[in-house]
């Protein structure tokens, strides 16, 4: 008898992103060279614009894409596996359909048998698809991880994975590395530099900064994306921003909420 199981379907869109984005080519390159191996891994803190520069990357390739955005709820690999085919499936109308029927019976296969089924499916797909896994750390079964891994030891040829987390997933990095089979991007990749911080304040506050201030606010920040961008929402209204600058120190940037509600109180009570 099948077991029933509804998607939420919110959970496979990428994120909207803005109207006028700063195009990120320096790690567009770095995306796409990727591509030519299983695994691209994006790690970093909340507000380096993991999620953001992803999605504005994928509207670069011909690929087909598949988008799951995790939360506490899906921490469990059968609900993981039903949000991962249910996202081929939609950028592949008919694809996995074995693996499918597979998640529908109520007693569960084995993890092996799992990864058998849906590696198979996988190499019958009739074009290349990414597969981006935003906000991974957010799952914490173990079981997904083995799957994961088992999955990359003899990766599918039409599928590249994309995983966005706050910390490194739980997965056999080592080993990919030295097999050459990942490619990383991390937080000293996502900062911005000197030229993307001018780019994208001209940008939001509609005026160029002189060197000095914005070699200040980049200093201020630590190329920090979001604290970058309430920076841009405080100068706005600014006319002397070298004189702002050096009246907040970075205490006026109000990153005090963002901070506490992504970071803090996602913490576990122990670490809180």
């Amino acid at each position: 008898e099948p077991e029933r199981f509804e998607l939420l379907l919110t959970k496979l869109n990428a994120p909207r992103l803005a109207a006028h984005l700063l195009p990120r080519t320096r790690l567009y390159g770095l995306l796409d060279a990727g591509l030519r191996l299983p695994l691209t891994l994006v790690s970093a803190p909340a507000g380096y614009g993991k999620s953001t520069l992803v999605a504005s990357w994928l509207e670069t390739t011909d690929h087909a894409k598949a988008w799951v955005s995790f939360d506490k709820s899906d921490d469990s690999l059968n609900v993981f596996l039903r949000y991962v085919v249910g996202a081929i499936r939609r950028a592949v109308p008919g694809s996995l359909e074995a693996a499918r029927q597979m998640l529908e019976v109520r007693e569960r296969p084995l993890v092996s048998e799992l990864v058998l089924r849906l590696v198979n499916d996988l190499e019958t797909l009739d074009r290349d698809v990414i597969l981006v896994l935003d906000d991974l750390h957010m799952v914490r079964d173990s079981e997904v991880y083995d799957f994961l891994d088992q999955m990359l030891r003899h990766p599918p040829r039409r599928l590249h994975l994309v995983i966005l987390s706050r910390v490194d997933p739980a997965l056999s990095l080592p080993r990919l590395r030295t097999a050459a089979q990942l490619q990383e991007i991390r937080l000293a990749d996502l900062q911005f530099t000197t030229d993307e911080t001018s780019a994208m304040l001209a940008q939001d506050i509609g005026r160029t900064l002189e060197p000095g201030a914005i070699d200040d606010l980049n200093r201020l920040t630590e190329g920090w994306a979001l604290g970058l961008h309430l920076a841009a929402l405080s100068l706005r209204s600014q006319p002397d921003v070298a004189g702002f600058l050096a009246q907040v120190g970075g205490s006026g940037l109000r990153a005090e909420e963002f901070l506490l509600e992504e970071v803090l109180l996602r913490q576990p009570p122990e670490y809180q």
